[in-house]
């Protein structure tokens, strides 16, 4: 019965370290994403902020279409510039375990520690999913953005070099 009882509690235990491992690796993939955003965000800034000059100076300014095009293309890498400084300027992430309460952990079972653990990880994710979210959604909009500024501006280079 004592063996029965004590088999349980280590089942039960290993499944706890399993769950807890689990949700510290979707953690870590939550805040990867997250950091390889800003990490991006600041490679796309530093690519229009080069090729923006170098488009600006290359375009004969004659036609009226061709200066529509023109504003077009630098109005949206300009607005790509401004998204992308805005993940960089973002909110911080949960880390999951707050070291503020070890001092509250001390005196707890094994069992209710990593019960713990699994929680804050698990609270840590879901008010980490709509920041990352949202951060996705202003990224790819950037990018999008950074994409027809760029499509734009060739274009116009291209036509004001045929005229």
């Amino acid at each position: 019965m004592i063996e029965e009882k004590d088999t349980l509690e280590k089942e039960t235990i290993e499944k706890l370290n399993y769950l807890s491992t689990k949700s510290k690796e979707l953690l870590d993939r939550q805040i990867s994403t997250y950091r390889t955003h800003h990490f991006k965000a600041g490679i796309v800034i530093s690519i229009l902020s080069i090729f923006t000059p170098l488009f600006i100076s290359n375009t004969k300014v004659e036609n009226c279409i061709l200066n529509y095009l023109i504003i077009c293309s630098l109005i949206s890498v300009l607005l790509s510039i401004i998204l992308m400084v805005k993940i960089l300027k973002s909110e911080k992430l949960d880390q999951g375990f707050n070291p503020n309460q070890l001092d509250s952990l001390v005196n707890k079972d094994f069992k209710d520690i990593i019960l713990f653990e699994i929680g804050a990880k698990r609270e840590s994710f879901v008010a980490n999913a709509k920041k990352v979210s949202k951060q996705n959604k202003i990224f790819n909009i950037g990018l999008n953005l950074a994409v027809l500024g760029i499509i734009l501006s060739i274009v116009s280079i291209i036509i004001s070099k045929m005229i």
